[in-house]
């Protein structure tokens, strides 16, 4: 899970903050951690803990995708259902002994 979703989980920031820290970040700003601690939003204390939550979460791969990409929820779904299409029955399936 990513640093900013973990701390507005925790009630250490609100959806809003985080959007702005994540933009500034996007704007070459440095790290999510720094970026909140300078603006007074985060401690270094909490940034920490955040960090050691976050090594102990683990994220779909489907909501990392999304949030590190910009794709779209429904662009990652016709991706998706774009390659079940392109590879329906080609492995595991047994299809191949019957294609012989």
């Amino acid at each position: 899970m990513l640093l900013g979703e973990l701390a507005v989980e925790c009630g250490y920031l609100t959806r809003l903050q985080n959007v702005q820290i994540v933009l500034a970040q996007r704007r070459g700003g440095g790290s999510y951690g720094r970026i909140a601690t300078e603006r007074g939003l985060l401690t270094p204390d909490q940034v920490e803990e955040l960090a050691a939550l976050q090594q102990e979460t683990t994220m779909p791969l489907g909501k990392i995708l999304v949030a590190e990409t910009g794709m779209t929820r429904f662009q990652l779904i016709m991706a998706l259902k774009e390659y079940v299409r392109e590879h329906r029955g080609r492995a595991g399936t047994g299809n191949q002994a019957r294609e012989i």
